[in-house]
């Protein structure tokens, strides 16, 4: 069972990264793969949550820079190393006990930006990007769908550009909303037994 989901892994990775292919997308996915792409949003966000959403924007932005920094971190130096996963960009150096064809579609990689770290799951972009999806869709429900719809093409674009397969963003993705949801009932608790006590600090309204 483990060695067909990991062959389904191999052989999505191989469409996403060597067959859905266009020199479009080469330019979309590589810019938005890339940390510098979003420093701009974030600030708009931050200044939005801070200044401008009162109560409910600061409690947001705490609770983001929480989630993400806690999976971020925790992913990185917990899960990868433990679950030993080796990145596709660097499959061939380790992994020789794999079918020949299976080898030739490897070494085809496209590694658009670098071949990054040794370890693959799972991904911290996916785990990041929807922790704050999820995070942003509790409080800004109106907009839930363009929130996931953006985590969900900065996970593809790993995929894309050669860093990760697709399972990794999908426990990724899996880890960040667990620790979005994590974060979001810790606070609700604290809350709730702030209320109690008639102290409103982290109520919204």
């Amino acid at each position: 069972m483990i060695l067909f989901l990991q062959n389904i892994d191999y052989q999505l990775f191989i469409l996403v990264n060597q067959k859905l292919i266009h020199p479009i997308l080469d330019v979309f996915f590589v810019l938005i793969t890339g940390k510098i792409f979003w420093i701009a949003p974030l600030l708009a966000f931050s200044v939005f949550a801070i200044f401008f959403d009162k109560k409910r924007g600061k409690i947001v932005f705490i609770l983001m820079i929480l989630a993400v920094s806690f999976s971020d971190y925790s992913a990185y130096n917990w899960l990868k190393p433990n679950i030993k996963r080796v990145r596709p960009s660097r499959a061939m150096k380790y992994y020789e006990d794999i079918s020949p064809g299976l080898n030739r579609a490897l070494e085809d990689i496209r590694i658009l930006t670098g071949r990054g770290g040794k370890w693959s799951m799972p991904s911290n972009h996916a785990s990041n990007f929807f922790a704050v999806a999820t995070l942003l869709a509790i409080f800004y429900f109106r907009y839930r769908y363009l929130y996931f719809i953006v985590a969900f093409l900065v996970g593809y674009s790993r995929i894309y550009v050669g860093k990760h397969y697709p399972f990794d963003i999908f426990i990724g993705m899996i880890y960040g909303i667990f620790i979005a949801l994590l974060f979001y009932y810790f606070w609700v608790m604290i809350r709730v037994k702030l209320e109690k006590k008639e102290n409103y600090l982290l109520t919204i309204k």
